[in-house]
């Protein structure tokens, strides 16, 4: 899912945002009740990753040496993707709503060696997404990209 946004204040002066059929609200992930229900999923039912972060990691790869060719969403397995956002502007959200579905940010996700794996050939490459993300996203020892998501109710999210 793609949608752009026009940065707005909420109606709690906390700095929400609309996203085409969502909309973000933004403060401390960190502060994100755990009263969502996970089942079934490692660390989260949906993963966002906004292009904007994407399209920063890109030129940090390019400006390093370490990547030739950009690497696209398809790379970090996402649900959710959006635009019309500041990079990393997603780590500091606590909740996010997707047309009638309100879904809490859980956190940053924290990224595996499968970041290795171009989803297009299948093939494992060097680590140089990882190695790219350990110089400015390590957080306690582990590379992070993206956030969490999980639905705060019974739902279904679907893509038209």
């Amino acid at each position: 899912v793609a949608s752009s946004a026009e940065p707005q204040e909420g109606p709690d002066g906390q700095g929400a945002a609309s996203a085409g059929r969502g909309s973000v609200a933004g403060s401390a992930a960190s502060e994100a009740s755990t009263s969502a229900l996970v089942g079934f999923a490692n660390d989260g039912q949906y993963l966002l990753v906004n292009s904007a972060s994407l399209a920063d990691l890109n030129r940090r790869l390019g400006a390093s040496g370490r990547q030739l060719k950009s690497v696209d969403e398809r790379r970090f397995r996402p649900n959710l993707v959006v635009e019309g956002f500041s990079p990393y502007e997603e780590d500091s959200w606590r909740a996010v709503q997707i047309g009638a579905v309100r879904c809490e940010v859980l956190g940053t996700c924290p990224r595996c060696e499968m970041l290795q794996v171009d989803q297009s050939t299948g093939t494992r490459g060097r680590a140089d997404v990882l190695v790219e993300l350990a110089q400015y996203r390590r957080m306690n020892g582990k590379m992070h990209f993206g956030v969490l998501l999980a639905a705060a109710q019974d739902c279904q999210v679907a893509v038209e």
